[in-house]
């Protein structure tokens, strides 16, 4: 399950889609919308742009349960769930409530934002997809059973845009984003808890099955599948041509994107819950043995890790020279992406368990508590 913990930090404007061009950077700032969980379709967890030297509380925001979702930040709004069943829309600058959204049901998925529509599903299997901009609901899609991972989306050879969601019904959903229709469902061998990720025409996920599957986008069938020795909680990230996911027998594992060969396997003492974050020279990942990761992406040998005081369930964000991650005790961290340094952190006193989302000057993150912490520049 994802436990949500969210911050912000404040940045220009960008559109309701992850093909908008990029503002101009400033120094110790990032220009870019964070519209999809992991920042991009492939779920790598990167972050365009530096952050800044010193980070302040820019505001907090309330809602009426725990949150267990992750932020998207679009357009000057911060869209996240909580356990209130509300969909909550929330001003980026000053951290009022714009609209709320009643499902009816828990949400532990992080919300997707595309094309100015806003994609996020509920415990009850219902995928609801909503404008925006104003919360008003535009169609909903019903699973046979809970959705707590984020959708994700590819386009058709037409331009069509398409929904990709799985759900604990065992099935990964493609669903018409114009009509709310389902397109296909490929159906697996046991829960799916994580988002996919999709690079092209190609759409990859976990599943509790302990297998990595990868999917043609336009029909659903499948490319290939490979065993992954364990259950995979969260979402594969996908970075020129190689697959990295960690899994519940303690490893994280790169394979070859084409045909599913493992190229490295990298094994700690606890199981990984959170999903990996990769840029060039680094795969940064936590842990339920309390640390913090950080793998060589070409050797699979640990560079450094770094110990917290609870579990690590909270996916982190590479930005720049930074990771930025979050631990079930309670405190947000950013290190040094080269050696793992304490580079600033902040305790919110209750546990954070989702992943942060980082864009449009703000780094948001929510707790165990139902408040949502915003982050910017001090």
């Amino acid at each position: 399950m994802m436990r949500g913990a969210w911050f912000i930090l404040a940045l220009t404007l960008a559109g309701c889609g992850s093909q908008e061009p990029e503002r101009p950077s400033r120094p110790g700032n990032i220009n870019h919308s964070w519209t999809v969980f992991r920042g991009d379709q492939a779920m790598t967890g990167v972050a365009p742009g530096h952050l800044p030297g010193k980070l302040t509380v820019r505001w907090r925001y309330q809602t009426e349960d725990s949150i267990t979702s992750s932020a998207v930040i679009v357009d000057g709004q911060v869209y996240i769930g909580s356990a209130d069943g509300k969909v909550h829309a929330i001003d980026a600058e000053h951290g009022t409530r714009l609209w709320t959204y009643d499902t009816g049901s828990m949400i532990e998925a992080p919300p997707l934002c595309v094309d100015g529509t806003l994609y996020i599903g509920d415990a009850d299997g219902v995928l609801h997809a909503l404008a925006a901009k104003s919360g008003e609901r535009t169609w909903q899609y019903r699973a046979e059973d809970k959705i707590i991972g984020s959708a994700n989306f590819l386009r058709a050879e037409n331009g069509a845009l398409r929904i990709v969601v799985g759900s604990y019904d065992h099935a990964m959903h493609c669903i018409d984003a114009a009509t709310g229709q389902r397109l296909w469902r490929d159906e697996t061998n046991s829960y799916i808890n994580g988002a996919p990720a999709v690079v092209g025409d190609r759409v990859y996920f976990g599943g509790c099955d302990g297998l990595v599957h990868v999917l043609d986008g336009a029909t659903g069938n499948e490319v290939f599948r490979q065993e992954a020795g364990a259950y995979i909680a969260g979402n594969p990230a996908i970075r020129d041509g190689v697959i990295y996911v960690g899994q519940f027998e303690n490893q994280v594992l790169a394979m070859d994107a084409v045909n599913g060969n493992v190229t490295w396997t990298y094994t700690a003492k606890r199981p990984f819950y959170a999903s990996p974050a990769v840029n060039e020279q680094h795969v940064i990942i936590g842990g339920r043995d309390k640390r913090v990761h950080a793998i060589g992406r070409a050797s699979g040998e640990s560079k450094w890790t770094f110990a917290t005081r609870g579990a690590v369930d909270a996916s982190p964000v590479i930005c720049g020279d930074k990771v930025i991650c979050a631990s079930q005790d309670g405190t947000i961290y950013i290190l040094d992406v080269n050696d793992g340094a304490l580079r600033w952190s902040y305790d919110v006193a209750q546990p954070i368990t989702g992943s942060p989302a980082v864009g449009e000057g703000l780094i948001v993150v929510g707790d165990e508590a139902g408040v949502v912490w915003a982050f910017g520049e001090e």
